[in-house]
């Protein structure tokens, strides 16, 4: 009892009321707060608030204050030159509502619950708060100094408390320190960034917002009052910066000061009895007001809404008649803010006056969206319902409001009753998309900040997409899942889980999912991924492991297990699982997927980018040699520490194997901002079926399809053990929208769109009326005009400041785009009756447009206290606008081969893009806006303490502002947000110790650094210019940051100004293109195109030349490949050398001497003018480029291993092509000893003896009749003899104003191509040439480019170096290798051997150095003409396969086409892998689709399916069947659609068959045709082609048999020969998916059986027992096949065996069902071991 007593008065001792009963406390309260940077010299925006403050103690745990005589004061301008001025605005709002008393709970130093009467407003409220908080004190005596989370008005946050208190004295001091960026319950409130990612990684480094507050709290003790707070100060600063914070902040600091002045009884009891509510506790406590957006940007007046609205409305649609104003996106923003302070009626009403009118109409949808308030969903629901609005509008405006709407717990269950369970919406397929994803977007917005999400919420998506999987309706399904995925939350994983492929055998309707929606199941968990990464990565990491789940599946699982940033254990371990898999496709991915990932450089994927570096080290690197047939992952991101900003691109390409085009592609965008990361946006595209509609040839009449193998043969296929088809793509093309992380749209469309778009497009050509309809439109005149209001960004941060009033840190982008045309047309008078769209199009017509596309974006970025009376603080303004006008003029006439083009330039000048950027200091009120700029525009250069200076006439700040400021100073210079400063150099060492630092003295008066820039491009012949300006004034002075260079005003902008050119005074009329082609060609260009100069001119020009050292030299003698000595030699035999380059035709070679390089550039022909650029480099330049790389020493820009010294790779690529050392030091040495002058000439055509093919013409008319600008002659011609094509290309200017031509030369022949630029005086100034060749070395197809110039201008010079250091660092990305040779400094080379489709050795002879790669392996295989396979032909297949081929055309090897039809064809070959998907049997071995070479043993008298289309419903089968009696001979049976087709050997002759009946031997020499089944003979074997069903040729002889796939069958096959998925290690795949352990097993499972002993084939399959092997360790034991195992029925006996190799699984010696092999499939599989196999039975 005495020791509870004794701690009962240490408590009742330790307490302190600090305020007693029956008192009247009068203090003296004064708040400043200011919002700005702290530096002296920039302007601030600030608050004062002074009062009386009266504390009435009443009981002891409840007191009242009141208070009085409240002033408010504002600061804006220049600190500290500015001054306090009264704010009357603010004031009189404030103070109405502070005359309230407030009463309050406090015991003990803790303030409790607070109430106040209704009237009293919250933000009255929180000011008195304020006042409070600075009597919240936690006591201890005991204790000196101790931390606590203590709350406050800011929330609960870690507090540091230090007691002073000296001995003997009744004053103590104590000092709270507050980290308010620790806080339990912070509070804080942020809107707008729902769909963005806390980056904890990011803040580590640095933060954006730092909080921190001081208080210091004196104490008198009285012995008859006790303990009293005598006196209170309080220091809160907050600190931000969009950047790092060593790149400075934007600080708000508040003091706060608290002084007794007296204490008395207390007199009044009126204020006890008076009703009050409770309004909360000490924390701050948001209004109602806090959360309607916009605050710091517009203050709404209480007047006429209506009027507003309209007036807003009025204004908006005035304003989109012309180009937009810069203000259009703040009259946009205003009309937001006026209709969140609507009601549903008043909606209603604004609607029923506006809606008739198009324009008011649009700017009101528009604005709908970002209102967010619950009066929207009400309006919607009505005006859906009510039909009046579109659909269109009600899709757009639905969607964008549901993903704007305040998530509140209210709005979502509005949403549901009105939105969601709306039958009219339902009934709309497009409306119920918007609706479900908009929903699924809601949910999530509610719930970001919640644990766990209420069930009820999620209930509707997850009942709809339960229905879907019953009624087994895939699209639903989807949907659903896509909704769900918007919500993203951890609950929704176990509805998923049952459209896992691996929890696919509950219940019957599970078993109904299809691949694509396992696939979007998959996808959902990457979003719930975010919120529940742990359970998300437990379920993806059996999906990927499972090697029965689809291979395309398993990658998308990957994808969602990477991002959940695993644990170094769960990606080692896959690694290792993976390293061991048979699919090269997901072991590929998933190993360039850590390797992308492990150079990341963001700090979000720090870690997963070194745990990804130590797995990718795990599995082989023979990955990376994988090409684009194989699914690829590629991860690029970039991040800059300064701004503390990124961003990161992830490129998914998931493909099947089958072709180069990717199955699906998948694009993501994540951007870093603001400690911040957000999903900007993603791309997803699938290609699944375009390879078939591409490539696929029905024949005629038959839909492709009805193709179909009969039912008789499909059911006999299916006694294949556990036979399964593939999945087979159906959608054509589909493709799919996310922003920030949300489905947003998503569609395919298919075969069956498209022929039913074909089909209306059809009928519209053959319809006169519609055509006619057209017509009229057009010649009346078509006028439009399409605006658009959007607020695409509003994110907000609230966080009170001490004295009660919120902090705002807010961006908002809000822009107004507009576009009209007025597009008029002319057709001729005379139009047919029957008008056709052919009519159309080849008539002569004239269309005229005219109009203009501009815009206005305004972002804002501002830091303020907001409140819904008054804002205060800063405020940067970012203008974006732009406009492009339009007036042209079109005329066509397809039948002269006519087209001309003209605009009329305007007659001022036009601001095509302007961006202007100023940061000022502001003060809002409810009448007006008052602000400052940050950096002000009159600031003395100064240093302080500078006698001459101050005479010079500059003027100081008060004596008294000076003082204020040099006091600020010193704190501010103290505070720990505050950049350190920087040491100035001292004169002398002696002072280094004793010299000051100047600081803010220096800052006070300095001087804004102003930067203006202007750049102008000039157009020739065009009075017109193209200037480029800015104009920047920042702070630099300051701190040399990137946040001080931006806080000043900031204009750049891009201008099309007036340039009036001397040489036509007349002005400009009309700017005009026009391009014939055709006969008229040459009426429409000059005779004087092209004038020849004279010899003098050209002899001067060369003179000039030779002695201003304008020309270096172009290239030396070409001596091989790695010299330049037989560059372009005639054709060699192989049997020389294989050294040799050999091409089909020879071309003309370089002048080997001076004398005759002269000769050839003074000549000229009837063909046209011979122009020569030449240049000469004397012997003593050439030994001086000779030294210029000694032997041995590296050049500056070797960065390549192994390149120094001799080493074995050097003399491997010079002996590849056999160059020795011998030659190229006599090469070396003979070019080092000569002079020599090269040159290149180029043959100009004149166009007064050639008629242009085409001309264009870019002229400028002046009023004055006179033209100027350029004008394009192109020659072409062929010759037939040479087979060679030549285009001549002529650039000159119109009327040959100047002597400035451009003349190109272009020849293209099969085996080479030539390409001579020439530009200049008379084309004769500078020069280059590039040579393309084709040919052969050492049996290997090869390519060799070279590239030369004589003189190029100098911007050529410094874009070719930039591009030369990119080279040389992609080469040593690439792995190339350097070898130490000197080079012609004015050539590169590039040459390339082709040893096969995809691997090039290949050699780059740069200037300055020779780069080598042996093997590069290519991302996509080379079409090698003439070439079927590499390598030598034999068998039936080389002898069948080689015939029959075309001669190339001209164009052909090079894949160029002359027709429209062909050059199509060309485009979609080239999307092909040109390597054919070829199957051969030959010499009883099979070469599969993949290139696996496969025992065939064959079952005597059994079908044996070599290949067949494994789709369910299959277009083709091929079996073959060892023939009876001729053991060595094979039987043909292939069944094509409806078709049977069959081929025996009949006493040694082949005889074929269809449906039965039997061909004509003697005419299968010709071509036998049926349903688009071709029969030949070639060679004395069968030819069967058969495009439609998918075999493109079949050769068969008896004994072998060769199988060509078209292109789009490749991945859809199935049998002996593969799938031709390039999944060579998977070749073993049986009919039910599954891989077979050897080739024989592999074999033995595509072998048809039929019933009984008496058949031809009377094999089983049954499950084999083999007893108790050793290596089991359970005796007694037996042990059975868990796959099957032919064998002869009990009343056979076989003729021959074999062993094959299964799974076995053990079972008790007791078990029962010998041979059960139904039983035994599903077991698990125990060891493997080799059992018998029966290959024939006879009775």
């Amino acid at each position: 009892m005495k020791i509870t007593l004794l701690c009962l008065f240490l408590v009742v001792a330790d307490a302190s009321s600090y305020l007693e009963p029956g008192n009247t406390y009068r203090y003296d309260y004064e708040a400043v707060t200011f919002t700005g940077f702290p530096h002296a010299g920039l302007s601030r925006a600030g608050l004062k608030i002074k009062a009386k403050a009266e504390i009435e103690k009443i009981s002891r745990n409840e007191a009242i204050i009141n208070l009085r005589k409240a002033q408010v004061l504002q600061y804006l301008g220049e600190w500290p030159a500015g001054s306090f001025e009264p704010a009357p605005r603010i004031e009189e709002p404030l103070l109405r509502q502070l005359q309230n008393p407030v009463k309050f709970i406090y015991s003990e130093g803790d303030v409790g619950r607070i109430y106040a009467s209704p009237e009293m407003s919250d933000t009255a409220v929180n000011v008195v708060r304020g006042v409070l908080n600075l009597l919240q004190i936690t006591p201890s005596k005991n204790k000196r100094s101790f931390d606590i989370q203590e709350a406050g008005i800011q929330g609960v946050c870690q507090t540091r408390y230090i007691r002073q208190e000296a001995s003997g004295s009744d004053k103590i001091v104590i000092i709270k320190a507050r980290n308010l960026n620790n806080c339990t319950q912070n509070a804080t409130l942020t809107t707008g960034a729902a769909y963005t990612e806390a980056c904890p990684a990011c803040e580590k480094i640095s933060k954006n917002v730092q909080s921190a507050a001081t208080i210091r709290i004196s104490v008198q003790r009285s012995s008859s009052l006790g303990e009293v707070i005598h006196r209170v100060k309080s220091t809160e600063v907050h600190a931000f910066s969009p950047f790092h914070n060593q790149q400075g902040s934007a600080m708000t600091e508040t003091k706060q000061a608290l002084t007794l002045e007296n204490i008395s009884p207390s007199s009044s009891q009126s204020i006890r009895s008076s009703s009050m509510e409770e309004r909360g506790g000490i924390m701050y406590k948001f209004p109602e007001s806090a959360t309607r957006k916009l605050a710091p940007l517009i203050l709404t007046k209480r007047g006429s809404l209506e009027t507003e609205i309209e007036d807003r409305l009025k204004l908006l649609s005035e304003n989109s008649r012309g180009p937009v104003q810069s203000d259009a996106p703040l009259h946009f923003v205003n009309l937001v803010s006026l209709l969140r302070t609507t009601s549903t009626s008043m909606l209603r009403n604004v609607w029923r006056r506006t809606a008739q009118a198009a324009e008011y109409r649009r700017w009101f949808l528009d604005a709908l969206p970002a209102i967010g308030t619950p009066a929207v969903i009400e309006f919607l629901e009505k005006a859906i319902n009510q039909d009046e609005i579109t659909p269109s509008e009600a899709s757009t405006t639905l969607f964008m409001t549901l993903n704007t709407q305040e998530a509140s717990a209210k709005t979502v269950k509005e949403v549901q009753d009105r939105i969601l369970n709306n039958n009219h919406i339902r009934q709309s397929p497009v409306l119920r998309k918007t609706m479900l994803l908009g929903y699924g977007s809601l949910v999530r917005r509610h719930c970001v900040h919640q644990p766990t999400c209420p069930e009820a919420l999620l209930t509707p998506l997850h009942d709809m997409l339960r229905e879907a999987l019953n009624e087994g309706k895939e699209t639903k399904a989807i949907l659903a899942i896509k909704a769900i995925a918007n919500a993203g939350q951890k609950q929704s994983i176990e509805h998923l889980r049952h459209c896992m492929p691996s929890s696919r055998s509950g219940t019957p309707e599970v078993e109904k999912t299809t691949i694509p929606t396992q696939a979007e199941a998959i996808i959902a968990l990457r979003s719930i991924a975010k919120k529940s990464p742990l359970k998300v990565a437990g379920v993806v990491l059996r999906e990927l492991l499972d090697r029965n789940v689809h291979v395309g599946l398993r990658i998308h699982s990957c994808i969602a297990l990477l991002e959940t940033r695993p644990s170094i254990a769960v990606l080692t371990l896959v690694a290792q699982r993976l390293q061991a898999e048979h699919s090269l496709q997901i072991a590929g991915f998933f190993y360039s997927h850590l390797r992308t990932l492990s150079r990341s450089s963001v700090p979000e994927l720090r870690n997963l980018a070194i745990i990804s570096n130590i797995a990718s080290k795990i599995m082989s690197p023979n990955y990376d040699r994988l090409g684009c047939r194989y699914s690829k992952a590629v991860h690029v991101d970039a991040f800059s520490g300064p701004a503390m900003a990124g961003v990161a691109a992830d490129v998914f390409m998931i493909n099947g194997g089958s072709d180069i085009i990717p199955n699906s592609l998948d694009v993501k965008i994540r951007g870093y901002f603001l400690s911040h990361a957000a999903d900007v946006v993603e791309v997803q595209l699938h290609s699944g079926g375009l390879n078939e509609i591409l490539f696929r040839k029905p024949f005629p009449g038959e839909d492709p399809g009805s193709v179909v193998v009969d039912s008789s043969i499909q059911s006999t296929l299916h006694k294949l053990y556990k036979w399964k088809s593939m999945y087979r793509q159906t959608p054509l093309a589909a493709a799919e929208l996310k922003l920030f992380g949300q489905n947003v749209a998503f569609g395919g469309i298919g075969e069956e769109k498209i022929n039913a778009l074909l089909e209306v497009l059809g009928r519209l050509q053959s319809r006169t009326s519609s055509v006619r309809s057209v017509v009229k439109h057009l010649q009346d005149g078509l006028d439009g005009t399409v605006g658009k209001g959007y607020l695409l960004a509003e994110m907000h941060r609230l966080m009170p400041v001490s004295i009660g009033i919120p902090l705002d840190v807010a961006i908002t982008l809000a822009g107004v785009a507009n576009m009209q045309a007025f597009v008029h047309a002319k057709f001729p008078s005379t139009l047919p009756a029957d008008l056709r769209l052919q009519d159309i199009l080849s008539s002569e017509m004239e269309l005229q447009a005219t109009g203009s596309a501009s815009f206005s974006k305004h972002l804002h970025t501002v830091m303020a206290l907001s409140t819904e009376m008054f804002q205060v603080g800063l405020q940067s303004s970012t203008t974006f606008q732009g406009q492009l006008p339009l007036d042209a003029k079109a005329r066509f006439s397809a039948r002269d081969g006519n087209f001309k083009i003209s605009t009329s330039p305007t007659s001022t000048d036009t601001e095509i893009v302007r961006m202007r950027t100023e940061t000022k200091a502001f003060i809002r009120d409810l009448a007006a806006t008052k602000a400052v700029p940050v950096l002000p525009e009159s600031t003395v250069q100064t240093t302080s303490g500078s006698s001459s200076q101050q005479s010079s006439g500059v003027h100081y700040f008060s004596s008294e502002a000076r003082q204020s400021a040099e006091s600020f100073s010193q704190e501010w210079r103290s505070h720990p947000h505050m950049p350190k400063p920087i040491p100035q150099p001292s004169s002398s060492a002696e002072d280094t110790d004793s010299v000051e630092i100047p600081y803010m003295d220096s800052f006070i008066y300095a001087k804004p650094i102003t930067r203006h820039m202007e750049a102008c491009i000039n157009f020739s012949s065009i009075p017109r210019k193209l200037c480029m300006s800015s104009k920047i004034r920042s702070a630099t002075y300051i701190q040399n940051t990137l946040l001080y260079k931006l806080i000043g005003p900031v204009d750049a902008k891009i201008v099309l100004k007036q340039s009036p050119l001397t040489e036509f005074s007349s002005p400009l009329r009309s700017m005009e293109m026009e391009i014939q082609t055709g006969q008229r060609s040459a009426e429409k260009i000059d005779i004087g195109l092209v004038r020849m100069p004279s010899s003098n001119t050209a002899q001067s020009w060369r003179s000039s030349e030779e002695t201003e050292g304008l020309l270096e030299s172009v290239l030396k003698r070409l001596h091989g490949f790695l010299t330049d000595e037989n560059e372009y030699a005639p054709s060699m035999s192989s049997s020389k050398s294989s050294s040799e380059f050999t091409s089909g035709s020879s071309s003309r070679g370089f002048n080997r001497t001076a004398g005759k390089r002269r000769a050839s550039s003074s000549s000229s022909s009837s063909d046209g003018l011979s122009i020569s650029v030449s240049a000469s480099m004397s012997s003593r330049e050439q030994r001086k480029h000779a030294r210029s790389r000694p032997h041995g020493k590296a050049s500056p820009h070797r960065m390549f291993s192994g390149s120094t010294g001799s080493s074995s790779e050097e003399q491997n690529v010079l002996n590849l092509f056999k160059l020795s050392a011998e030659e190229h030091s006599q090469s070396s040495s003979s070019s080092s000893s000569s002079s020599e002058s090269n040159s290149i000439s180029i043959n100009v055509p004149s166009s007064d003896k050639e008629s242009p093919s085409a001309v264009v013409i870019m002229r400028a008319v002046y009023e004055n009749g006179q033209t100027g600008g350029l004008q394009t002659g192109v020659f072409y011609s062929y010759s037939p003899r040479k087979d060679r094509y030549k285009v001549h290309t002529i650039v000159a200017s119109i009327g040959n104003r100047d002597s400035w031509k451009l003349c190109s030369e272009m020849e293209s022949s099969c085996s080479r191509a030539k390409a001579i630029v020439t530009w200049g005086k008379e084309c004769s100034q500078y020069a280059v040439e590039a040579r393309l060749a084709s040919g052969k070395i050492a049996h290997h197809s090869a390519a060799r480019l070279d590239v030369k110039w004589a003189r190029v201008p100098t911007w050529v010079k410094i874009v070719s170096r930039m591009a030369y250091d990119c080279s040389v660092i992609s080469a040593y990305n690439l792995g190339m290798t350097e070898i130490e040779k000197s080079n012609p400094p004015r050539k590169i080379s590039i040459t390339a051997a082709a040893l096969s489709p995809r691997i090039v050795d290949v050699i780059v002879k740069l200037p300055e150095v020779t780069l080598f790669k042996q093997g590069m392996i290519l991302p996509a295989a080379l079409s090698l003409q003439n070439e079927i396979a590499f390598g030598e032909e034999t068998g039936i297949a080389g002898r069948a396969l080689g015939t029959g081929r075309a001669r190339p055309g001209p164009f052909d090897c090079w894949g160029i086409s002359s027709t429209s039809e062909a050059l199509l064809n060309s485009t979609i070959s080239f999307m092909q892998d040109p390597v054919p998907a070829e199957c051969h049997l030959w010499n009883n071995t099979v070469h599969t689709f993949d290139g696996v070479k496969v025992p065939f043993n064959a079952s005597k008298n059994c079908r044996h399916v070599l290949a067949q289309h494994c789709v369910p419903k299959m277009s083709f089968v091929i079996m073959l069947k060892p023939m009876s009696g001729q053991p060595h001979n094979l039987s043909l049976e292939m069944h094509l659609g409806d078709t049977k087709v069959e081929i025996e050997s009949v006493h040694g002759k082949l005889t074929p068959k269809v449906n039965n009946r039997r061909v004509d031997y003697r005419r299968v020499d010709n071509p036998h045709s049926v349903k688009g089944i071709n029969i030949t003979k070639e060679n004395g074997a069968i030819v069967v082609k058969a495009e439609p069903f998918g075999v493109k040729r079949l050769v068969f002889d008896g004994n072998n048999c060769t199988v060509k796939l078209s292109t789009w069958m490749r991945g859809q096959v199935c049998g002996m020969c593969g799938r031709a998925d390039s999944e060579r290690n998977m070749t073993y795949r049986t009919p039910s998916h599954k891989l077979a352990k050897d080739s024989e097993s592999f074999m033995q499972s595509w072998v048809l059986m039929e019933e009984g002993c008496g058949g031809e084939c009377p094999l089983q399959r049954q499950s084999v027992m083999m007893g108790k092997p050793n290596a089991w360790p359970h005796s007694g034991d037996k042990c059975y096949s868990t796959e099957p195992v032919l064998r002869c029925p009990s009343t056979c006996t076989p003729t021959s065996k074999q062993n094959v190799t299964v799974g076995m699984h053990c079972v008790p010696s007791d078990w029962r069902s010998e041979g059960r092999l139904d039983l035994m499939s599903n077991k698990r599989e125990d060891m493997s071991a080799s059992v018998e196999a029966h290959k024939g039975c006879k009775a």
